[in-house]
């Protein structure tokens, strides 16, 4: 399997082959890159922060972007690390790379999201032809800080970025750090460089965005200000989007829970950044009695949205063709 996902990257082809989006790769790379600067670092300790993987400043050719290269995954361990056997019996290895691998995590999230972006395109075209003034001038305003889609690095860079940024540690598998067999090149999903230092930003466009994602099939499940940029998400790698195996597996009851709490973090996202505001993700009864109403809607119906789609217990992967 992993043998084929490469020839995959390598081809540039849509990944990951699985049911449910993809994203292609960035077709205007043609190997020029330069690191020009580490990103995912704290800004006060210079401490280097890289979970799933390191965000950089690049130029590639003549544009900059922010980079995210990421480490690999151990699907072993990740399988040993599922919260129950019972889970682990209901989930392949392929599936748990395709869906819970981080890059390809973010691959789906950004597949979906561009998705979205070209059917709202078509409908805004159609209303043009139709002479609808209202939507003459229309642009598509972004949910999330853009993806361009991906590219692979040679390996021979992670000499470079050691030298550069004192970054080693990539996770990869023994064999590949002992010599044993090649090192397999890096992969790395080319973003919008968003220069700002400022998270949160709008809180009630925030929230329409988070909405909009949960719409579409996508829960971020990670709402930190630390994976907002001037007020866009830009960090999808535990994202669950539609079909997933981990919210078809736990069942209804948890997997609202689950759902309701990632609008608590926003919520308790505003508070602990002290951003002073009266939009609220979920209703709070004391708060809405003293300003006799809320001013965000409730989100059950939102909730409802996704519900027969993460009910689906049926969520298989597609034969990867690598002829």
């Amino acid at each position: 399997m992993a043998t084929d996902v490469d020839r995959l990257l390598l081809r540039r082809l849509p990944v990951p082959p699985c049911e449910g989006p993809r994203l292609g790769a960035y077709k205007r790379f043609r190997g020029d890159i330069e690191f020009l600067r580490l990103i995912s670092c704290d800004p006060w300790t210079k401490e280097i922060l890289g979970e799933s993987g390191y965000v950089f400043d690049v130029r590639i050719g003549k544009e900059r972007f922010a980079l995210k290269v990421f480490k690999f995954y151990d699907v072993i361990e990740a399988r040993y690390n599922l919260f129950s056997n019972r889970l682990g019996r209901m989930v392949s290895d392929e599936m748990l790379t395709f869906h819970s691998d981080p890059f390809f995590a973010e691959c789906r999230a950004y597949g979906r999201i561009n998705q979205y972006y070209e059917d709202l395109n078509k409908k805004t075209g159609r209303r043009r032809r139709r002479n609808r003034p209202d939507v003459h001038n229309a642009e598509t305003k972004p949910i999330a800080v853009p993806c361009y889609g991906y590219i692979t690095i040679p390996a021979e860079y992670e000499s470079l970025l050691s030298k550069k940024f004192s970054i080693r540690l990539w996770d990869r598998p023994e064999r590949e750090e002992s010599g044993e067999i090649p090192k397999k090149p890096f992969r790395a999903l080319v973003k919008k460089l968003v220069d700002s230092e400022v998270s949160i930003s709008n809180p009630r466009r925030m929230l329409g965005h988070l909405k909009q994602l949960r719409k579409i099939g996508i829960s971020p499940n990670d709402i930190y200000a630390r994976n907002y940029k001037d007020g866009l998400l830009v960090d999808f790698s535990v994202a669950w989007t539609e079909p997933h195996w981990y919210p078809a597996a736990i069942g209804p009851d948890r997997r609202e829970t689950k759902r309701r709490n990632e609008l608590f973090l926003f919520d308790q996202m505003m508070e602990d950044e002290k951003v002073k505001t009266t939009v609220r993700a979920k209703r709070n009864l004391d708060y809405c009695d003293k300003l006799r109403s809320c001013d965000i809607d409730d989100t059950s119906e939102d909730t409802a949205v996704s519900e027969s789609t993460w009910a689906s217990q049926s969520v298989g992967c597609q034969e990867i063709d690598v002829s």
